[in-house]
């Protein structure tokens, strides 16, 4: 019958390898050993770990060192003139000596597995051994750009988890930007060639000015016809023809929804229609319900919500509730160059599902709207 096995654990094999040798006797056998990670917290401050089986071994004959230790069958063999250098020990000899296993020999391999190589340091076991310092680093920055701390410690957890192992090469910031910007929602590519588009938003948001933006981009870049319309503008619609007379691109004020489909009627499936919507407040549901109303008589499909950068995250939050009844199903983060603490807008991106559409910076119309690449995004936040 084999000799039971005993488990020992350590954050070493020399740490446990003295027990073994305590407990079991220099000649004791390591049938199994693992290595692994412990304890922590939410992925972080991991600990490394050894686990090793081991059972006492049977003791090896040193024939050289004491003749009066060995077998009476060997030393027969000697005085009958025998010599064992030329013959191999009888066939209990030779399977006792095969499973003794010396513990020396499991010493040896070890110390040469984990040994430094001559003039350098001792190397880490497993590549996240340099994570966790770094890795409560770049949570704080995440927090300190905007992000929530849930969704900061999770893109950072996701990143030493299962992003490091296959880019060890890579520095920890580039793998956490880019798991960042697989998060970030964006607006998928279209399948249709026309498109109706409306913005929404609070005063001050640049919802006039996306809609010049988007519309002189594609009259000078596209194939597409391009349509504005402005529904019931304060100013009769001076503003955004102010901006759009350079690009010779006419605005169409209109006072409801039937006007506004008598004038896009038959060219959905071919042009750019863009809408600038009245300002509104969550505040008024009166006024909130008929926008929201007359955008789905017009039959616009896409409504982007302008949002600016410079919105804190609880405020952002409060933004896209209030403005959801007209059914937002994009973001525009506009104001973009006001300020480099975008964290918020990006949570609220992911937090929603709302994907963002264009990023707007500047004042000029010409250039100042683009759409959003998630990685550029992700760059600002984590440096």
């Amino acid at each position: 019958m084999s000799a039971a096995t005993r488990t020992y654990r350590g954050s070493s094999l020399e740490e446990i390898l003295p027990r073994i040798r305590a407990e079991l006797g220099p000649d004791a056998v390591i049938t199994r050993r693992r290595e692994g990670l412990t304890g922590g917290l939410a992925g972080f401050f991991q600990k490394q770990f050894v686990e090793v089986e081991a059972r006492a071994g049977v003791p090896r004959f040193e024939a050289l060192d004491d003749s009066e230790a060995l077998p009476d069958a060997l030393k027969r063999s000697e005085v009958m003139g025998h010599r064992s250098e030329e013959q191999p020990p009888a066939p209990a000899i030779q399977k006792i000596l095969e499973q003794a296993a010396p513990f020396a020999d499991q010493l040896s391999s070890a110390l040469e597995r984990t040994s430094p190589a001559p003039g350098t340091a001792m190397a880490p076991l497993v590549a996240g051994n340099r994570a966790p310092g770094e890795a409560r680093e770049i949570v704080e920055d995440l927090v300190e750009a905007g992000l929530h701390p849930v969704l900061a410690e999770g893109v950072v957890t996701e990143t030493v988890s299962h992003v490091m192992p296959f880019s060890p090469h890579l520095s920890l910031e580039r793998m956490v930007r880019e798991t960042l910007a697989k998060r970030i929602p964006v607006q998928s590519t279209w399948t249709r060639r026309g498109r109706t588009i409306g913005f929404v938003g609070p005063g001050g948001s640049g919802k006039t000015l996306c809609t010049a933006r988007l519309a002189a981009t594609y009259a000078v870049g596209s194939d597409l016809p391009v349509i504005v319309l402005t529904l019931r503008p304060r100013d009769g619609g001076a503003e955004l023809r102010s901006l759009l007379e350079p690009y010779a691109i006419g605005v169409h004020a209109v006072g409801g929804p039937d006007e506004a489909r008598a004038i896009i009627a038959g060219a959905r499936e071919h042009a750019l229609i863009v809408i600038d919507t009245p300002t509104v407040s969550p505040s008024a549901p009166a006024e909130m319900d008929r926008l929201a109303a007359d955008l789905e008589r017009i039959g616009v499909y896409e409504v982007h919500l302008t949002l600016p950068a410079t919105v804190g995250g609880h405020a952002a939050d409060d933004v896209l509730n209030g403005y959801a009844p007209l059914g937002v199903s994009r973001i525009v983060l506009t104001h973009a160059d006001e300020t480099g603490h975008v964290g918020p807008a990006v949570g609220l991106a992911i937090r929603s599902g709302r994907p963002f559409s264009y990023i707007s910076s500047g004042t000029s119309v010409d250039g100042g709207l683009l759409p959003v690449n998630p990685h550029a995004l992700a760059s600002i936040i984590v440096t």
